[in-house]
């Protein structure tokens, strides 16, 4: 009887460490099924945020571009206004130095009484317009070339 009662035990107890075992693997099975969603939810928001990122960082994409499509037109209008300008003082420059020369054609023409040989002498002699310390910029644009000062 002895020998019976061992091997009673013996199975006794092989049951019960069977049955600790599947009840420890049945919940360490639950924990991994939950790590595993906790994981996947995570994983979830994870790429919600990142999705939100992305689309603003689109948005702001768009938003720098249009920026950017505004400030090139700004650059070429004014780019135009440059070119305006510069054709506005050659304009006036080629009318200052015509105005002088008839000017002081008829300053000669007055000075020298008509008389033929002081003409020559006095065309050659032609008096030159000073310097500008002021040019049409600074009348028309408010902008003054003398110092590199801006006046307003």
């Amino acid at each position: 009887m002895h020998i019976r009662d061992l091997e009673k035990n013996f199975t006794e107890r092989f049951d019960q460490q069977d049955r600790a075992y599947r009840t420890l693997l049945t919940n360490s099975r639950k924990v991994s099924q939950d790590l595993r969603a906790v994981l996947l939810l995570d994983i979830s928001t994870s790429q919600k945020r990142l999705s939100t990122q992305v689309a603003a960082a689109a948005l702001d994409n768009v938003d720098v571009r249009k920026e950017v499509k505004e400030l090139n037109a700004k650059v070429t209008y004014l780019d135009g206004q440059v070119a305006a300008i510069r054709n506005d003082l050659l304009n006036f420059h080629a009318k200052a130095e015509e105005n002088h020369l008839n000017l002081s054609t008829l300053v000669v023409l007055t000075c020298s009484g008509s008389n033929i040989s002081n003409i020559d002498w006095a065309v050659k002699m032609r008096i030159r317009p000073p310097e500008f310390e002021t040019s049409i910029c600074d009348t028309k644009y408010h902008v003054s070339l003398v110092g590199n000062i801006v006046m307003f």
